[in-house]
């Protein structure tokens, strides 16, 4: 079981949910109409689902260690998943370094909608700030 804090709430993901989250976020992506060629998983919290989105699609799965680095690959349609977008800092931090010329969807477990950064898909939804 992952323990996830998003700001002063704690939830606790087990790998059935973290399955079920997934199939949530292929069923999301395929409304969409999006077909990654890759998937980079944030380390740490983004491999586990990234692992399991590349199975399930049959793409290439890279882990993302640095975020700090610029984001350049041969592929075109990239995910970029991590399991709890809560501030948004992360994500933001890594849509700065993407390069331009790809077309970068972004998914998360655990989406927190009063971030300053909003994820494409997710697994689930809430606000920390309501209760």
């Amino acid at each position: 079981m992952k323990k996830l804090l998003a700001s002063d709430r704690t939830v606790f993901v087990d790998d059935d949910m973290v399955r079920k989250y997934v199939i949530k976020i292929i069923f999301q992506m395929f409304q969409d109409k999006f077909v990654p060629d890759v998937i980079f998983g944030v380390t740490r919290g983004g491999l586990v689902p990234g692992i399991y989105l590349s199975h399930a699609l049959g793409v290439p799965f890279i882990a993302l260690n640095d975020i700090s680095q610029e984001l350049k690959c041969e592929y075109k349609e990239v995910l970029i998943i991590d399991e709890i977008n809560d501030t948004g800092k992360t994500l933001s931090e890594i849509a700065r370094k993407v390069d331009k010329d790809l077309n970068v969807r972004y998914a998360v477990l655990i989406e927190n909608t009063a971030s300053c950064f909003a994820s494409d898909y997710y697994g689930m939804n809430y606000n920390k700030f309501e209760e």
